[in-house]
C-alpha cells in the first residue's frame, strides 16, 4: 500500500481512508539530514548528503559543516578534487574519536590539508571572528529517525528529542508494544551491517510467538579518510578512569607504514587493569579499516591482550603497530608482560 501510514491505536494504521489490524508492526522508515533552521535562509547555497552527490560541478568554495565520519571523508575528498575546503564544528574530536591523543594527532594531520575550525559554531560561516565566503554550504550534522508523521505520541509512547521511542537493541521492540525498529529509522548505528542485524532481529521477532533477544556485534565504526580512522568497543570517554590501560603505539616509524610513505598516526589499545581484557580501541593510521576489523574479532572473541599477543604477526607489516600497542598495554596490567607469548605444548 503507498501512501503516509498513521497509528491510530495499537496495532491499528490508518493509509489514506483505509484502516489495517495488524498483531506487530516493524517501522523501516530511514532517517534524513539534520538542518538547523538557521541555515534555511542560506536557501539552495545549503546542501546535504542527500544532494551533494547531485551536483553537476564542484563548488570551488564550500564549508563543511559537522566533522563527523561523514563530513570529514567528504572535506578531504573534496579538498583533494581542487575545492577550497574550510570545516567547522562545535565539538573538538573528529569522526567518531573520544580519546584527547588519537584525536590531537587526527587534528595535527588534516589540518594539513584543510582548514578546521573546531570548538566554535558556525551558522554565519564565521569562526573566531574570520568570516569564510563560500559558494555552498554541506551540513554534516547527524541523521534524524522519519518518526514524527507517525503518531507514536498518541498511543502514549514516550518519544526523545530526537522523536525516537524507548526500545531494546537486543530485540528492536519499542517498550511495551509490538512494534518493531529496523535500519536508520532507529539511528542507534546507523552503519550498513548494523542496519542488517536490525532488520534480521526485527523480522525475526515480528514473525515469532516468542520476541528473543540477540547478541549484538562488537561496536565498530571506520572513517575512510587517509589516513582512515578506526574506534573499537569502548571508547575512551566510556570507559571508568583508572580501570583500564592505554597501550601505544606511533605509526611514524613503524617499518611498512614507511615503506609505504604512510607513517602517520596513533594507535591505543584498552584493557583491563586487573585481568588484560581488551576493551577496545581508538586510532588514525594507515589499514585502520583492517586493523578495525581484527580488533573487533578479537573483542568479540573476549580475547585478553595477552590471548592476542600469541596470534600471528607477520613482518614487514602495518599490523606489528598492533603489537606494539598490545605489548604496551600488556606490560601495564597488573598481571605483567608474558614475554614469550607463546603458549606452552602441555
Amino acid at each position: 500500500m503507498r501512501g503516509r501510514a498513521r497509528f491510530i491505536g495499537p496495532g491499528a494504521l490508518r493509509v489514506g481512508n483505509r484502516e489495517f489490524l495488524a498483531k506487530r508492526v516493524i517501522l523501516a522508515t530511514g532517517s534524513r539530514p539534520v538542518v538547523p533552521k538557521e541555515f534555511l535562509a542560506l536557501g539552495d547555497r545549503v546542501v546535504t548528503t542527500d544532494a551533494l552527490f547531485e551536483l553537476e560541478d564542484l563548488p570551488e568554495r564550500i564549508g563543511v559543516v559537522g566533522l563527523g565520519p561523514v563530513g570529514l571523508e567528504i572535506g578531504q575528498a573534496l579538498s583533494r578534487l581542487g575545492c577550497d575546503v574550510a570545516a567547522f564544528d562545535r565539538s573538538r574530536n573528529l569522526g567518531a574519536l573520544t580519546d584527547p591523543a588519537v584525536n590531537a594527532c587526527a587534528v595535527r594531520v588534516f589540518s594539513r590539508e584543510f582548514p578546521l575550525r573546531l570548538g566554535r559554531g558556525a551558522v554565519e560561516v564565521r569562526s573566531g571572528g574570520r568570516a569564510y565566503a563560500r559558494d555552498l554550504i554541506l551540513a554534516s550534522l547527524g541523521r534524524r529517525p522519519n518518526l514524527e508523521a507517525l503518531g507514536l505520541e498518541a498511543l502514549g509512547v514516550a518519544l526523545d528529542e530526537d522523536g525516537l521511542p524507548e526500545f531494546d537493541a537486543g530485540t528492536m521492540r519499542v517498550r511495551g508494544f509490538p512494534i518493531y525498529l529496523a535500519g536508520d529509522a532507529s539511528v542507534r548505528r546507523p552503519v550498513l551491517h548494523e542496519a542488517a542485524d536490525d532488520g534480521r532481529i526485527a523480522g525475526y521477532n515480528s514473525v515469532h510467538r516468542r520476541t528473543r533477544c540477540f547478541v549484538r556485534r562488537a561496536p565498530l565504526s571506520l572513517t575512510f579518510t587517509d589516513p582512515g580512522l578506526a574506534q573499537v568497543g569502548a571508547a575512551w570517554s566510556a570507559l571508568e578512569r583508572g580501570a583500564f590501560v592505554a597501550g601505544e603505539a606511533s605509526f611514524e616509524r613503524q617499518g611498512r607504514a614507511l615503506i609505504m610513505g604512510a607513517n602517520r598516526g596513533l594507535l591505543h589499545v584498552y584493557a583491563g587493569k586487573a585481568d588484560g581484557l581488551f576493551l577496545g580501541a581508538e586510532m588514525i593510521g594507515p589499514a585502520a579499516e583492517h586493523l578495525g576489523h581484527l580488533m573487533a574479532w578479537a573483542l568479540q572473541a573476549r580475547l585478553t591482550v595477552f590471548e592476542m599477543l600469541e596470534m600471528p604477526f607477520y613482518h614487514p607489516v602495518v599490523e606489528e603497530s598492533l603489537r606494539d600497542a598490545l605489548r604496551d598495554a600488556a606490560r601495564k596490567t597488573r598481571s605483567g608482560p608474558r614475554k614469550l607469548e607463546l603458549s606452552f605444548c602441555d
